[in-house]
């Protein structure tokens, strides 16, 4: 992840933490340590920070019903790291639109948020 957008320089590492009352000798310590191990760190924090799965394919299936107990099935294709998966869900008319309705808000925070 080399130039990363939030990769800090360990100068400026030494800085903060010395405005953060960090004695002078253990901000130098500790900056040195990030200087050194950096990308070893970077690796590792992307290792095991929180993964999603990606969803490949979502397709919307109509339940055999009356007009009342209108029902849904979402038939989905998501990717766990190397593998593959179908998942499906059913869902009410009304989990249905709360559901879109959520995902476009969602939707729309991302988008809010990105540069």
């Amino acid at each position: 992840m080399a130039g990363g957008k939030n990769r800090v320089e360990y100068s400026v590492l030494a800085e903060e933490l010395e405005q953060l009352g960090t004695p002078r000798e253990h901000a130098g310590a500790i900056s040195r340590v990030y200087r050194d191990n950096r990308d070893e760190l970077e690796q590792y924090l992307q290792k095991i920070s929180l993964r999603f799965s990606r969803l490949n394919t979502c397709q919307v299936k109509l339940l055999n019903g009356g007009d009342k107990d209108k029902g849904f099935i979402l038939d989905l294709e998501v990717q766990d790291q190397n593998r593959s998966e179908n998942r499906k869900i059913a869902l009410s008319e009304l989990m249905l639109r709360m559901l879109k309705n959520e995902l476009k808000t969602a939707r729309e925070s991302i988008e809010m948020y990105q540069l």
